[in-house]
């Protein structure tokens, strides 16, 4: 994160920066509270570098593919922690539909070109 603050130019070493800082505080718990927790913990690991992404994509704005691997990622890491919910049992069925809709988007719009 120093690099970034030397030179504004270096906005890629945030993500490293975000990355470290989320998984110390969650080893650090982990070392506190048991490491059986982790058990439980383990979608901030995906969590970290969807935050990542975010928070670069909130630096530079106008630079999107920073903005969609980090809600992919935070996505992921947070349908895992809600898969403990027990009404949201289905939940896989959400990104079938998800990726479906996606792909029909994506050959439509192939065929208007």
């Amino acid at each position: 994160m120093l690099a970034y603050w030397i030179n504004k130019d270096f906005v890629i070493f945030i993500l490293p920066a975000v990355i470290l800082l989320i998984y110390g505080l969650l080893f650090f718990y982990c070392q506190i509270a048991g490491w059986n927790h982790l058990a439980t913990t383990w979608p901030i690991l995906l969590i970290a570098p969807g935050l990542g992404f975010i928070t670069m994509h909130l630096i530079r704005p106008n630079r999107d593919q920073y903005l969609y691997p980090g809600l992919i990622l935070s996505g992921f890491g947070l349908l895992f922690f809600l898969r403990k919910i027990d009404y949201i049992e289905y939940w896989p069925a959400l990104l079938i539909l998800l990726g479906i809709y996606f792909l029909i988007k994506f050959f439509i719009g192939q065929e208007e070109d």
